[in-house]
């Protein structure tokens, strides 16, 4: 990796593909992408407890990639290096699943910092995700420390 396209540590990154496949079972996913998901849920599935002890019954079929759930980096571009890894091996397959009524794939990378700052996708990165076909979302929030929150100083 170019060490110029460096970013700001965050405090939490990561790159996800969410699959919503519908009436499709998420083990079917996983065969046309032969990748292995870091989640499942099944519709009808009893999910929980979780941190309220609360159990939940999952009302969709999901197949989640999430890039957190392997990599320990704080550098959103070293997550998004991993993803499109991945996803180069399965290109068909995710064309196929574009092509199955009921299927939604989302593409969405997340960073969360304390005090701003910024991330860079190489051009190499971003041909990969065109040449995906995928459209990418961001969810970017910063978080400031709570004795800087009263500050109200440029």
């Amino acid at each position: 990796m170019d060490e110029s396209v460096n970013s700001t540590d965050a405090l939490e990154c990561r790159v996800k593909l969410l699959i919503y496949p519908g009436d499709l079972d998420p083990e079917k996913v996983t065969e046309i992408l032969g990748i292995t998901p870091t989640e499942i849920f099944k519709k009808g599935q009893i999910s929980g407890p979780n941190s309220l002890g609360r159990v939940r019954i999952n009302k969709n079929n999901c197949w989640f990639l999430i890039s957190d759930e392997v990599l320990k980096s704080n550098m959103l571009v070293e997550h998004m290096d991993w993803m499109l890894d991945k996803l180069s091996l399965a290109k068909s397959g995710l064309d196929v699943l574009k092509t199955v009524p009921g299927v939604s794939i989302s593409f969405r990378c997340t960073w969360w910092t304390k005090d701003g700052g910024w991330f860079t996708f190489t051009a190499n990165q971003l041909k990969k995700i065109a040449d995906l076909g995928l459209d990418l979302e961001f969810e970017i929030a910063a978080y400031p420390d709570d004795k800087d929150s009263n500050d109200q100083s440029l």
